[in-house]
């Protein structure tokens, strides 16, 4: 081999080390901040009423409700079925708005790892961000890049 050839080599294996190193470095910093925002997800709560006013909800960002409440004029002035319609509406509104929540909170992570390229992408077993970020946002798995040939 000529020296050039191996200085040649060298080098393209110092990039190759190099983008490795920086991909594990941006893991660990998603893996961060993804750990901040299931946090935040976990603690958040979503309070929201049905337009009449009548009816109540906290629900967690999964929009499961954690406290109901009724109004003193529920029982007063209002049909079972009209309360039943209240009672429907509020808890949409608040799977609507945990809905909107995570996205609010999820977006950056997922965002940040579709700039940057998939650890199994270079690593045959590592971990695939993208995976992750399909995972969370509910959608269809990202399909595999073309191998190049």
């Amino acid at each position: 081999m000529e020296e050039w050839e191996r200085q040649q080599y060298l080098s393209r294996n110092s990039e190759v080390i190099n983008q490795v190193a920086e991909m594990e470095a941006a893991f660990h910093r998603q893996q961060g901040e993804m750990a901040e925002a299931l946090r935040k997800l976990g603690q958040a709560r979503i309070r929201v009423k049905s337009a009449d006013r009548l009816v109540e909800l906290v629900a967690n960002t999964s929009g499961i409700v954690t406290e109901l409440s009724l109004s003193p004029d529920a029982f007063r002035h209002n049909t079972p079925e009209r309360l039943a319609r209240s009672i429907n509406e509020a808890i949409q509104a608040g799977a609507a708005a945990a809905a909107r929540a995570r996205e609010e909170y999820l977006a950056p992570v997922i965002e940040a790892a579709g700039d940057v390229p998939d650890l199994d992408e270079l690593i045959p077993g590592a971990p695939s961000l993208r995976q992750w970020r399909d995972q969370l946002s509910g959608q269809a798995p990202t399909p595999p890049k073309p191998e190049a040939r």
